[in-house]
């Protein structure tokens, strides 16, 4: 009547939001301990289900899930910034620079988190002017801002003002 599985689905498996119920089982053993002789479970048609169906089925459901998670806490990306090592040689034009550059930056979520001059040097040489440091949303954001055509009518500005090194660095995912 029942075919042997050696699969055991005499329990209610659980992952996440997903609860997958059992497959109608006969609990009298057989030669072995994990083989249970299993009564197929009918459908409202009278179509009878494989217990190795639910089975294949529920296991797919659940690597389903579990990959997607996996799959998406792989692929969240972390905020990009922009370090920039500026010595000022205008600062004159510096400070036309620093009155434009704001409304540029507004619409694009940022951040300024590091803007000063005070350095200590642990190893090797400090910049010889001060650090700014722009958080971002991603590295992709970043990249927008300094490529947008509000940026790039000030960046001359800034580079005939000072001597500049300017770097994207993709951060760790929050």
């Amino acid at each position: 009547m029942g075919r042997l599985v050696r699969l055991r689905l005499d329990r209610k498996l659980a992952i996440g939001d997903i609860h997958i119920q059992p497959a109608c089982v006969d609990m009298n053993r057989t030669d072995s301990i994990f083989e249970r002789r299993t009564v197929p479970m009918k459908s409202k048609r009278g179509r009878a289900f494989p217990p190795g169906v639910i089975a294949g089925i529920a296991i797919g459901i659940l690597a389903g899930v579990t990959g997607s998670r996996l799959l998406h806490a792989q692929t969240k990306a972390g905020p990009g910034y922009l370090i920039a090592e500026v010595e000022v040689t205008d600062s004159a034009r510096m400070q036309e620079y620093g009155s434009k550059v704001a409304a540029t930056l507004a619409p694009f979520h940022h951040e300024y988190l590091v803007r000063g001059s005070k350095i200590q040097s642990l190893e090797g040489q400090p910049p010889e002017g001060g650090i700014v440091v722009i958080a971002f949303d991603s590295i992709e954001k970043a990249r927008e801002w300094y490529d947008s055509p509000a940026y790039a009518a000030i960046r001359p500005i800034r580079q005939s003002a000072a001597k500049s090194r300017i770097y994207l660095v993709e951060g760790v995912p929050r």
